[in-house]
């Protein structure tokens, strides 16, 4: 029923009348109105606060990474440059190609690893020839900083997988560069011929004038000089095999007070008071506690990102971020490759703009088709910095040794973009990332072999044996393996008839060689172990869901061929399953049941 009219009053003040409309829905909308506008003004109120919180949360992440690198270089420091001392006598290509790998994942940055191996030229302690496959490994170590920030999205299957394939296509794309370029540099020596025309022909040895200021540098030096400061030439002189620094400590003793005058300082920051525990403890207290700040930070931006863009505001993100241009699809790719390229020269570090990227990819915001040309951009925008450095040396090594670095991407690019058909590193890394988020466990052995074990056995095996017998017999036989095991499994699924019959399935082989299945169990088994100690906090307990799907898992994996009696117990452990729901539901049924004849007896 409409609220009932009241006619205005008129109020007399000083011979003037004023009329005072007493309409209550008048009032009423009034009211709404006023409250409509409050809500509105909480709400974007809200929205800045988020923004910027988004914002200082982005700021410490990118000062995690930073100081995770720094942890990395306590470590690591000392093995970095005995690592580096015993690559000065390798002549075998793969050998250098893998001490490049160690030196960049053990100092987390494909530039510092790629500024001492230039300066290493420079002294003459490494030849440009035998310096080149130790650049291409830096070029493949530096991804890894990106496929420990997918980790953060390993709380949610679906996200994990595309977090890791945004990762790994990093990884695919400089691996295929290695295969492809590695062999053709060793027979034609075409990166070093390639660089030695180009700097035959520049006039170099003019300074550059300081050109490319490291803007993300002096953003986030504010806060990590107040935690640590290193002193860079350590490295540079341990590699060098400097005797003067034998005794030296990577934590900066003395600073400039003043760049005009040169005057010295004591150095003040927070680590410094720990040094006399030695610089390996004060990196792993360092790492540990940049790898906390970065998954907090990381994950609460994801958490936020997740509440702030769903629905239409996400689809029309999503739309922008992938659209095409009109009438010429292919240019989109191109432009975001350029883009790649252009973030990393001016942030002056691919290792921030692709661990941006990777949570993108993981909430579905920028597609993986979307994200390999701003990967491939990247790596070839961090090569930018080394050769703006290197134009100022009086020598040619240095500026050789940077154009081998641009050569090797820009030849990546070139094979493995232009040529729809040929982007291959797209399907390796949602292959990957498939199984990554259908086995969250492969990820960390794909981590720990692929960027640890692989370079340093293969480093071992290259000092055991100097003839290189000893390796290159080992990775034959294990390419071999490999490549026979792919065939196989192709004819399997396509022309079976052409293998013989024990060849067309794995059945003769034993259960543990077949199906990952045992795995499964024996990471669960220690998963439920942990649950059960915990400190019985039932929260951490798996679920019976997570049961049901590791089982399965399981049953898909036995069913690619096993023996009928491991058939018979799979399938027995399924009807177990399937009685034990069923009397939980008739369970659930007769209490409700027996709730409603409660509830009438009580009526009646």
């Amino acid at each position: 029923m409409a609220n009932p009219e009241k006619p205005p009053v008129e109020l007399s003040n000083n011979n003037e009348i004023i009329t005072v409309t007493t309409d209550i829905d008048s009032i009423q909308k009034a009211k709404d109105g006023g409250g409509e506008r409050r809500r509105r003004g909480v709400r974007i109120a809200f929205g800045i606060g988020r923004t910027v919180a988004l914002v200082i949360l982005l700021y410490f992440f990118i000062c995690s990474l930073d100081l995770m690198s720094n942890g990395f270089r306590l470590v690591g420091g000392k093995a970095t440059s005995t690592v580096l001392q015993e690559s000065i006598g390798l002549s075998s290509p793969v050998a250098g190609l893998m001490v490049g790998i160690l030196i960049t994942v053990l100092v987390q940055s494909s530039s510092t690893s790629t500024s001492i191996i230039v300066s290493m030229t420079a002294a003459g302690l490494l030849d440009v020839r035998a310096g080149i496959p130790v650049v291409m490994g830096a070029n493949v170590g530096t991804s890894v900083t990106s496929t420990i920030v997918s980790f953060t999205h390993a709380g949610q299957r679906e996200d994990f997988g595309r977090a890791f394939s945004g990762a790994t296509v990093h990884d695919c794309f400089n691996w295929l560069t290695v295969i492809v370029l590695l062999p053709l540099e060793i027979t034609t020596g075409y990166l070093y011929h390639t660089s030695l025309a180009i700097v035959n022909s520049l006039s170099y040895g003019k300074d550059t004038g300081g050109i490319g200021v490291n803007i993300l540098k002096q953003a986030t030096d504010p806060f990590t000089r107040c935690i640590v400061q290193l002193n860079s030439s350590v490295i540079t002189a341990w590699s060098q095999n400097n005797p003067d620094y034998d005794n030296a400590t990577l934590l900066k003793t003395w600073c400039k007070k003043d760049n005009s005058t040169g005057e010295l300082v004591e150095c003040e920051y927070l680590l410094k008071y720990l040094g006399s525990i030695g610089d390996t403890a004060v990196g792993a207290i360092l790492l540990v506690a940049s790898l906390i700040l970065l998954f907090l930070c990381m994950g609460t931006m994801v958490k936020m990102l997740q509440t702030l863009l769903k629905g239409p505001m996400a689809s029309a993100i999503r739309r922008t971020i992938n659209a095409e241009v009109p009438k010429a699809p292919w240019l989109g790719g191109y432009i975001s490759l350029i883009v790649g390229c252009l973030a990393t020269v001016l942030l002056q570090s691919s290792s921030v703009v692709t661990s941006l990227l990777t949570p993108l990819v993981g909430l579905g915001l920028v597609s993986l088709e979307r994200a390999y040309p701003l990967t491939i951009g990247s790596n070839l925008g961090t090569t930018g910095t080394a050769l703006l450095a290197s134009l100022s040396s009086s020598t040619s090594p240095p500026l050789q040794m940077a154009l081998t670095h641009m050569l090797f991407n820009a030849t990546g690019i070139l094979l493995f973009y232009p040529i729809p058909f040929m982007r291959w590193p797209v399907p390796m890394a949602y292959a990957l990332g498939r199984a990554a988020s259908k086995r969250r466990w492969m990820a960390i052995v794909y981590l720990i072999v692929a960027f640890l074990l692989l370079p340093t056995l293969v480093f071992v095996l290259s000092k055991v044996d100097e003839t290189y017998i000893t390796l290159y017999c080992v990775l034959s036989i294990a390419i071999l393996i490999v490549v026979c095991i792919i065939v196989i499994n192709l004819l399997q699924k396509r022309h079976p008839q052409v293998l013989p019959q024990r060849l067309r399935d794995w059945k003769w082989l034993p259960l543990w060689m077949r199906s990952l299945g045992w795995a499964d169990n024996s990471i669960e088994a220690v998963g439920d172990f942990f649950a059960r100690h915990s400190s019985g906090c039932r929260c951490c307990s798996r679920t019976k869901t997570d049961s049901l799907k590791s089982v399965e898992m399981s049953r898909t994996d036995l069913s690619e061929g096993v023996d009928n009696n491991v058939v018979i117990v799979e399938r027995q452990k399924s009807s177990e399953l399937d009685l034990t729901r069923t009397s939980e539901v008739n369970d659930k049924k007769n209490s409700a049941q027996g709730c409603i004849n409660l509830t009438y007896d009580s009526s009646v």
